[in-house]
């Protein structure tokens, strides 16, 4: 009984309300990619994350931190230009780039507009804070490799020329349709007629 109990004691320090049990959790895009938008323009669309655990279930109240991959970005930029162009080329949030996972897991991104630079990049969702506790539990990404936040595509376009309004064919007066010649033979006879009787007249 004493044995059993010594070995116990172990479990219960690491169990106790001052140590964290580590979850693993998988972090998905679930809406807002891939989108292509014109340089400089508003994303129609926001960027929404879901993290779950390994069950499947939902975890709720994570932060996440939505961010631009800035330097390896962009990979098709005219030959000769720097490998780590200015920030502005990748775009920004209209906001803090923080939000917090709802009942469902799932984290809404604030709005975000393109930068000035043509080419495809991504946006990576990542825990804000990797030391939180949440119910006495810290977090694993599970599967613990880069790629996997690698989570929203962006292609970036330049605004292509608006069409041109179609323009509309021009009306043209159909000509008048040719009388037959049976009737042209009764006017002429008709104004024939007219012009003796007129001189009768006179």
């Amino acid at each position: 009984m004493l044995r059993k109990l010594f070995l116990s004691l172990p479990l219960l320090a690491l169990n106790g309300p001052g140590f964290a049990a580590s979850a693993h959790i998988t972090i998905s895009a679930i809406g807002g990619t891939p989108q292509t938008i014109p340089i400089g323009q508003q994303l129609p669309t926001p960027f929404i994350a879901q993290v779950t655990f390994d069950d499947g279930n939902p975890v709720v109240g994570l932060d996440l931190a939505f961010s631009v991959n800035s330097c390896a970005s962009v990979p098709e930029l005219p030959p000769g230009s720097s490998p780590c162009p200015a920030p502005s080329a990748y775009g920004h949030f209209l906001g803090d780039a923080v939000a917090t996972t709802d009942l469902s897991g799932t984290a809404i991104a604030p709005l975000f507009v393109a930068g000035s630079a043509e080419g495809a990049y991504s946006v990576f969702a990542t825990r804000a804070n990797w030391s939180q506790v949440i119910n006495g539990q810290t977090y694993t990404d599970f599967p613990v490799s880069s790629p996997a936040s690698n989570l929203f595509q962006i292609i970036q376009t330049t605004a292509g020329a608006s069409d041109p309004t179609p323009s509309l064919p021009t009306a043209t007066a159909d000509p008048a349709p040719a009388l037959p010649p049976a009737a042209m033979l009764v006017l002429i006879a008709f104004l024939a007629l007219t012009m003796y009787f007129q001189q009768r007249r006179i």
